[in-house]
């Protein structure tokens, strides 16, 4: 669930690194249910790392904390957020 990188079931992933779209394996944390999914993915997300609760705009606090490497990330969350508020 989630896509969080941690130790876990390994997966190949797609990484933007140096502007090249590359095609690596990394862990991702395994989660038991949703609930432990979601109360760990607030907890990140309140961090100090990512600040994404604390004002300001959702998706960019998100992106500056790096939370993606790809520099459309934002773009994209931007997309799919005015898809969902426009429906």
């Amino acid at each position: 669930l989630g896509g969080i990188k941690g130790s876990g079931t390994n997966r190949r992933t797609r990484e933007v690194r140096n502007g090249k779209s590359v095609y690596e394996n990394a862990a991702f944390k395994n989660f038991n249910s949703i609930d432990e999914y979601a109360n760990h993915h607030v907890s990140l997300l309140n961090s100090k790392r990512y600040n994404a609760f604390n004002g300001g705009n959702f998706i960019s606090n998100v992106v500056k904390g790096g939370y993606a490497t790809d520099p459309n990330y934002s773009n994209l969350l931007n997309s799919i957020y005015k898809q969902i508020h426009n429906s």
